[in-house]
């Protein structure tokens, strides 16, 4: 029911307001008339948009977006009707009050008022866009980083909307960030030294499955279990003799390689310290030396078997 009609007028544009009246079918806003700016405004710069007409619409009076990122006025209602009064943009008997942004749950963009007229309910905070996750007239933060962006092929990186993105595992025998962070490499491997065991000569196992060549012996030496040494006797002879090697220092990361040269057995170990937090600088190396924290250094005694051949004594000192 009706109780007073005014109509102002303001430019060529007539707007409709039932005084004292309640809205009767005003009705939901339809799809098609809400606009996210940022969005609709792309479509018009590349010419893909086709900006629709009132009668594609289906409207007859008011102000209604164009799918476009545009504004179409499409005209004002006969006397005695109202813009809204038979729905969003429609002409009919009834009073329609305009919604506003918080009563249309709108934060943002342009979208019907439910009566003859749009609202602009503003735009986003920096890194949202309006739309952004698919929500109409919603602001969201679209990320634009993923693991490929990042070049991450394994853990979890956090991408620009803080969002945590996994970014999978590694392959047999590739570890994740044990060289580059979020990168599948294979662990390392620092070859022993000949300094580190005390060797002097001959050749040793590396330890990462190579040799290593501690050089020769002066001319009057003889290398005897990787150390240079002068013989006490030189009468030939042929029986065998298990021979103490020199008791060197050892890092028991590298257990496995102790006394592994040919020939050679362990014969003990001992006076082991507490795990060592620094192990390179304990043993005056540079840092990243390839000494992992947390083993103990140790005494070692290797013995080796061998035959006499006139220039070794058993009980000499290259024993």
């Amino acid at each position: 029911m009706l109780y007073s009609l005014t109509v102002f007028r303001v430019g060529g544009l007539a707007i409709d307001w039932l005084v004292l009246a309640l809205c009767v079918g005003c009705g939901e806003v339809p799809s098609g008339y809400a606009s996210n700016a940022k969005n609709s405004d792309a479509g018009a710069e590349t010419g893909a948009c086709a900006p629709k007409t009132c009668v594609q619409l289906d409207v007859t009076c008011g102000l209604v977006l164009d799918g476009c990122g545009g504004m179409l006025d499409c005209g004002t209602c006969a006397q005695g009707q109202t813009c809204g009064g038979a729905g969003p943009n429609k002409c009919g008997i009834g009073v329609c009050t305009p919604k506003t942004c918080v009563q249309l749950g709108a934060a943002c963009g342009s979208l019907s008022d439910g009566c003859a007229s749009v609202v602009d309910c503003g735009e986003c905070e920096d890194g949202k866009i309006c739309g952004g996750a698919g929500i109409p007239n919603q602001c969201a933060c679209v990320p634009q980083v993923t693991c490929a962006s990042m070049g991450a092929e394994c853990g979890s990186i956090v991408d620009d909307c803080g969002n945590s993105l996994s970014c999978g595992t590694c392959g047999s025998g590739l570890y994740c960030g044990i060289q580059t962070a979020n990168r599948c490499d294979p662990e390392p491997c620092t070859p022993v030294s000949c300094q580190m065991y005390g060797f002097e000569c001959g050749i040793i196992d590396d330890g990462c499955g190579g040799t290593l060549d501690c050089g020769p012996c002066a001319s009057t030496e003889l290398c005897f279990s990787n150390v240079c040494c002068v013989s006490h006797a030189f009468q030939p002879c042929t029986y065998s003799c298990q021979v103490l090697m020199k008791t060197v220092l050892g890092y028991s990361q590298y257990e496995s390689v102790w006394c592994s040269s040919e020939d050679q057995s362990l014969a003990s170990i001992a006076n082991c310290s507490e795990p060592d937090p620094d192990p390179c600088t304990t043993y005056h190396l540079e840092p990243n030396c390839g000494l992992i924290p947390g083993y103990r250094w140790c005494d070692v005694t290797c013995y080796r078997h061998t035959q006499c051949d006139g220039t070794a004594d058993c009980y000499g000192n290259c024993g």
